[in-house]
């Protein structure tokens, strides 16, 4: 897990929460040693959502299963998001239920992403001292904020 950092946990927390909560599974269970498809789906589902969303090297996304003690490599992970792919070009319903996740893990992303936002820009304005100060950072989140 030391390979990762804080915002990629955070990013893959929301993802393992959002699939666990749908599948109404504990992250321990996703993660269990098991072929049991109601298990295996959602590990596949999140491994593939995992990396279509966040981008990261499949061997980042194996690493983050350590932390309920049970390791996959990055094969798996590929494996996994091969096996979605495939599945969701042939069953119409599999393709609902991962682009609904991955409609609610975005929605999820953005909401965090402003309320970062808004932390930041309520700590710049406590900073400044002078109008000029709040005029520049007004402008520079201005800017901050088209970009989100």
């Amino acid at each position: 897990m030391e390979d990762l950092i804080d915002k990629e946990k955070e990013d893959l927390d929301l993802i393992c929460n959002t699939v666990c909560d749908f599948f109404k599974l504990s992250g321990e269970q996703l993660f269990k040693k098991s072929r049991n498809r109601a298990i295996l789906v959602p590990r596949q589902y999140f491994h593939y959502l995992a990396k279509i969303i966040t981008d990261l090297e499949l061997r980042k996304i194996a690493i983050y299963s350590l932390k309920y003690d049970n390791g996959y490599d990055h094969a798996t992970v590929l494996h996994s998001k091969k096996t979605v792919l495939k599945n969701i070009s042939i069953y119409r319903k599999e393709k609902e239920v991962v682009e609904f996740l991955e409609r609610r893990i975005k929605y999820l992303l953005d909401k965090n992403e402003i309320k970062t936002f808004k932390a930041d820009v309520i700590r710049s304005i406590e900073s400044c001292e002078t109008f000029e100060d709040l005029l520049f950072n007004f402008k520079r989140n201005v800017v901050q904020l088209n970009n989100i």
